[in-house]
């Protein structure tokens, strides 16, 4: 249902932002599939990973092309950019976040590889794991 969140706007909105509503609509749908996963108690690295690439990815991107987004989007101008001050600690939480976010994958795979040696969970893991959540 999400997927079509930007057909409530009409077909006006979706003709003067077709990549943003085709964006929205590829992300929705990917996303989708992560309740189509098994619900097995067993780690995936691989899945855990992935999926935090793609987080990761995704800010990432966002902080490359913030100002391309901002100033393309319709109701966005030069005029409406926010203030330096403003921009630079905007793009430094999000940086932070996909730092964290990258912190996470890294303290994660350690966490599963140690289980999965029967080594037990390395107190370091967990601080970490706490600090990040």
């Amino acid at each position: 249902m999400a997927a079509f969140w930007p057909g409530f706007y009409g077909r006006e909105f979706i003709s003067n932002n077709k990549i943003l509503a085709a964006t929205w609509f590829v992300a929705c749908q990917l996303m989708s599939i992560f309740t189509l996963l098994p619900v097995i108690k067993v780690e995936s690295v691989n899945t855990v990973m992935l999926g935090g690439l793609s987080m990761a990815s995704v800010g990432l991107l966002y902080l490359f092309f913030e100002k391309n987004i901002i100033s393309t989007s319709p109701s966005g101008s030069k005029e409406g950019l926010p203030s330096p001050n403003g921009d630079a600690l905007s793009r430094t939480i999000l940086g932070l976040q996909v730092g964290l976010i990258m912190l996470a994958m890294i303290v994660t795979r350690s966490s599963i590889a140690s289980l999965q040696a029967r080594q037990g969970l390395p107190l370091g893991n967990q601080v970490i794991g706490w600090l990040v959540l």
